[in-house]
């Protein structure tokens, strides 16, 4: 990326897809609507020779006949991308937009943007800056600007005609906030966001010098998997097949009749003619059909204006990815029959020859019809030349669309001042075989084919007619969209299709805008594909949707709120929920406003319960039959004992106190108290009649070895017998019961195979000090003496009687006296003082289990 002087945050809603102009997206999300196409996208081919010249130019550049007129307003255009520099600005601070439109040859001499304040203020600002395809726009805002803004229209004059794309009809719901957040906004992004993050989601702007940048967004989009602004839904809009796609240009319409004559305008019978030709081009397979206008309108930028008319009619084609143009009309002076124009060899030979082939193809259906043959015909002009130098096509709608890359073809059907033809033409019956005829003739030029659908069981295939079915692909029949899986069944309900989800009903038809659908809202663009995971402009209001395209409805989706329809509604604050004090007590407020009342609620990981007035609850808690207990603080206690009032009570991980049961080896009485005197509990101290030899027996039971260690530096326990001898004097002398302290023992050393924090050097067989994390804990001289000390530390915990050998324990202390006579005390999780030797809950059951097995081996 190049070292300029401003980041410019690339919206993540910019509409690209492969770096596809926006227009050729949004051609292909109109060529799956349901709703007419209404656009001005109409053609004539004029009959004068006044008309004529214009429609060649005669020489004369386009320019020098149009002028800025009324604003033409059009849904997209070439259109790349929208940046926004800034997506919160506190004021005074300047923000820049900057707007990406076509490839930079563009002859634009003016452009500005348009936008609105959420209060309805509407702000324009023309262009600050150009350098080839981008556009800079600055507007300094002071703190009386406070507001959130949405970005609505990008205004040009190119070739002296104004035209306008509406960025909330292509899907850009772009916005800002001056001193105000918009909905989505992340006010913590900023601050968060990583230079990786960064590099990847940005492209570089000077104020004096705009870097074409291209390469830089394709990245940020590729690379960014995340946006914390509002990510306004980017159209996924995919050509559902790979269809030819035919465009029917039916000549003339609104104020320009056309020819003249026998009662009947050419307008009219154009219009009809293309009608039955898309009626009956859409029963093939494989193709997808446009019609420049659907209804009676002109599509010229102003009444007369022929060159808008043409290049309306053409740009539109070349936006929905035309790979035919015909362009349907009814001659006039003074002859008779049918003649198709296509275009010269010049320039471009390839369209030249596939404009005569189809015209050729159409004529020969046409001429079935009994009309007189006047033959497939080329015109050229005398003197004005193709870019190489080589003559241009006469009639501007062949030329136009030789130069936006399809062949141009136009259908002369019959003399409308003929009488004889003009008979023909007063009858619909033969209108609709002129259609039906330039359809066959298009078919067979691209060699489409009729399907037919087949029920195979209960599910539906399409046969293309020969043998073969439309599989893994989509198919529009009659304007509506089917897709196919990889067997040929055509789908219904959710359907994945590549990255997009689509929603079938049960007719197989895909759906396209709102969708109601168990109890829940959904939207579907205009290509189908389900709008999930991000905010979305409709109609002019704001929406979200979640991860599985669920509209939100009477929620806050971050700090921006949504009504019971699902409309955001900007400027509703968001109540600040958590802890509040009201008279020195205790509340908790919810984000809608109130305060929990009569319930449970969970913060964080700890439950509180407030009563019906609101306030936090402590002490004793009896709901239906149990009872809880609440800290000082509010805490529920849950999975301990807790002493209350001199007593001790249990209670479950759901905060439950237990009552009349035992809880391990202890019991609580009815009213959940402990009974300290009954007990089934396992006593440290104590006579043993275990000796050394079943000590031995069972460590060799276990398939152990006596480490060697010991046996070459300690006199005194050169064997795995003379080891269990210690233990068995070492209890013995105060009174600790032998299998207790050796189980112990081969818990915390693994069977003296060490391994942990405590080394074999260290003499240490109880983990005495070692805390973890790397403390290895205390360290004794002889084996003798680190048993000596684990003895005399299991005596602290379990007796409160002095000791009978002179003290090696370091970790003795008084305030353990006593406070583990059990086996069972030693797990601190079990223990009624919250002390104990571990903090395991199973450690005294290991330490049982070692047990058993000793006794085990008489």
């Amino acid at each position: 990326m190049k070292n300029l002087n401003k980041m410019i945050a690339v919206l993540l809603a910019v509409v690209m897809f492969c770096l596809m102009p926006v227009a050729d997206i949004t051609a292909m999300a109109e060529e799956i609507s349901d709703t007419a196409i209404t656009e001005n996208d109409s053609y004539q081919t004029e009959k004068s020779e006044i008309e004529e010249n214009v429609e060649a130019d005669s020489g004369q550049d386009e320019s020098e006949i149009e002028e800025v007129e009324s604003q033409e307003t059009v849904t997209d255009g070439l259109l790349n991308y929208v940046g926004i520099d800034k997506p919160y600005l506190t004021s005074p601070d300047t923000q820049k937009i900057v707007v990406s439109y076509g490839d930079g040859t563009e002859a634009i001499s003016e452009a500005r943007i348009v936008y609105q304040r959420a209060d309805g203020t509407i702000f324009e600002d023309a262009m600050s800056s150009r350098q080839e395809e981008l556009f800079l726009f600055e507007h300094s805002f002071s703190s009386e600007s406070k507001g959130t803004y949405t970005l609505l229209q990008f205004v040009y004059v190119e070739n002296g005609v104004e035209q306008t794309i509406e960025l909330q009809d292509i899907g850009i719901g772009a916005m800002f906030g001056v001193d105000e957040e918009y909905p989505g906004y992340n006010s913590d992004s900023s601050d968060m966001i990583s230079q990786e993050e960064i590099d990847a989601s940005v492209v570089s702007m000077a104020s004096d010098e705009i870097d074409t940048a291209q390469e830089d967004i394709t990245d940020a989009i590729d690379n960014t998997e995340e946006n914390d602004g509002i990510a306004t839904y980017s159209l996924d809009e995919q050509t559902k097949s790979g269809n030819v796609v035919v465009v029917l240009d039916p000549g003339h319409g609104g104020t320009d009749s056309g020819a003249l004559g026998n009662g009947l305008q050419e307008k009219d019978l154009t219009l009809k003619i293309a009608k039955y030709c898309k009626e009956e081009l859409e029963k093939y397979s494989g193709v997808t059909v446009y019609m420049t206008r659907e209804d009676d309108r002109y599509l010229g930028n102003r009444v007369g204006d022929a060159a808008s008319d043409l290049a309306n009619r053409v740009n539109k084609a070349k936006e929905w990815g035309a790979d035919l143009l015909v362009s349907i009309h009814i001659n006039s002076g003074g002859g008779q029959g049918v003649e198709v124009y296509y275009p010269n060899s010049n320039y471009n030979a390839t369209i030249g020859k596939e404009g005569e082939d189809s015209a050729q193809k159409i004529l020969d259906e046409l001429l079935k019809l009994g009309l007189k043959n006047r033959g497939i015909k080329i015109r050229s002009t005398e003197y004005d030349t193709y870019p190489d130098g080589s003559l241009r096509d006469w009639y501007g709608i062949i030329r136009r669309s030789k130069l936006a890359g399809f062949p141009g073809i136009i259908v002369e059907h019959a003399f409308i001042d003929n009488e004889s033809d003009a008979a023909k033409l007063k009858e619909e019956s033969f209108l609709k075989q002129c259609g039906v005829a330039d359809a066959t003739g298009i078919a067979n030029y691209f060699g489409l084919s009729k399907g037919q659908w087949e029920l195979d069981g209960s599910q539906w295939k399409y046969s293309n007619g020969d043998g073969t079915y439309k599989t893994s692909q989509w198919l529009l029949l009659n304007g509506v969209w089917y897709y196919f899986d990889a067997k040929g069944i055509m789908q219904t309900g959710w359907t994945k299709v590549g990255d997009a989800t689509y929603y079938m009903d049960a007719s197989g038809a895909m759906q396209a805008g709102w969708l109601y659908l168990d109890d829940t809202w959904y939207y579907l663009g205009s290509s189908g594909a389900r709008v999930a995971d991000c905010w979305q402009w409709i109609n002019n209001k704001c929406y979200y949707f979640d991860n599985d395209g669920c509209m939100a409805a009477n929620t806050w989706i971050g700090d921006s709120y949504v009504d019971t329809s699902g409309a955001w509604v900007p400027g509703k604050q968001k109540v600040v929920s958590g802890w509040k004090v009201v008279s020195g007590r205790w509340k908790y407020m919810e984000s809608n406003g109130e305060y929990v009342k009569s319930r449970w609620l969970l913060v964080g990981s700890t439950w509180y319960h407030f009563d019906a007035n609101g306030w936090m609850q402590t002490g004793w808690l009896l709901t239906g039959n149990t009872w809880y207990y609440l800290e000082s603080s509010g805490a529920m206690i849950a999975g301990r004992w807790q002493w209350i009032n001199g007593k001790c009570y249990y209670f479950d991980n759901n905060g439950c106190m237990a009552s009349d049961t035992w809880i391990g080896n202890w019991y609580v009485d009815a009213n959940g108290a402990w009974i300290p005197d009954k007990q089934k509990l396992t006593n440290i101290m104590g006579t043993s009649s275990v000796t050394a030899l079943q000590l031995s027996n069972f460590y060799k039971a276990m398939n152990k070895k006596y480490p060697s260690y010991y046996s070459q530096n300690d006199k005194e326990a050169k064997t795995i017998e003379d080891f269990c001898k210690i233990y068995v004097e070492e209890c013995k002398n105060e009174g600790v019961r032998v299998e207790v302290a050796f189980a112990q023992a081969m818990v915390e050393t693994g069977y003296l195979s060490f391994g942990g924090d405590v080394d074999i050097s260290q003499y240490n067989f109880a983990g005495m000090g070692a805390t973890g994390n790397g403390v290895k804990g205390n360290s004794f001289s002889t084996v003798r003496l680190g048993i000596r000390a684990q003895v005399q530390h299991l005596k602290c915990y379990a007796s409160t009687d002095k000791l009978n050998g002179d003290r090696v324990d370091p970790r003795w202390g008084e305030w353990l006296r006593g406070k583990a006579p059990y086996v069972e005390w030693l797990s601190i999780p079990n223990n009624p003082y919250g002390t104990g030797w571990a903090g395991s809950a199973t450690y005294a059951e290991v330490i049982k289990g070692i047990m058993e097995n000793i006794n085990k081996y008489n």
